[in-house]
């Protein structure tokens, strides 16, 4: 009887662990998603007519691992044990294509944008002779995405 016992406290501490951790990632989702949403007004704010704007490949990056994802790289690490309990805040970053209109009324086609969360705010939006914000995101397939938009 008292196995049959102990054998449901571990099954429910299981279990409860499991929902904690479920809940914790849906929490830290919604906050990407209002992230996302306070940098692209921050990009949109000055454009002619900013409620036509459309985006595609939006990704949240981070200028450091979050914690769940370090413990996975810690291999990569140079100093790991320093890189696991380093609990500074990390910097997002808003990497994407941008498609606004122009005085005509006629979209201007997708550029790529970069727009990060410091206190300034930095934006810039590649043209022909710029590729900044090609170059500060990084690969679709990078340990630094925190969260990728669904394209409509």
């Amino acid at each position: 009887m008292k196995e049959k016992l102990l054998k449901y406290k571990y099954l429910l501490t299981i279990l409860i662990v499991m929902v904690i951790a479920i809940c914790y990632r849906e929490y830290q989702i919604h906050l990407y998603k209002e992230k996302v949403l306070e940098l692209k007004y921050e990009l949109i704010k000055d454009f002619r007519n900013p409620d036509t704007v459309k985006f595609r490949n939006i990704t949240l990056q981070s200028y450091h691992f979050p914690f769940y994802k370090r413990l996975y790289y810690l291999l990569d690490y140079i100093d790991p044990i320093k890189s696991l309990f380093d609990s500074s805040e990390y910097t997002t970053k808003l990497c994407g294509e941008v498609n606004g209109m122009n005085a005509f009324g006629a979209y201007v086609g997708y550029k790529k944008f970069y727009i990060s969360d410091d206190d300034d705010k930095y934006a810039t939006i590649d043209d022909d002779e710029n590729y900044f914000a090609e170059t500060m995101c990084f690969e679709e397939d990078s340990p630094y995405i925190l969260y990728k938009e669904e394209d409509n």
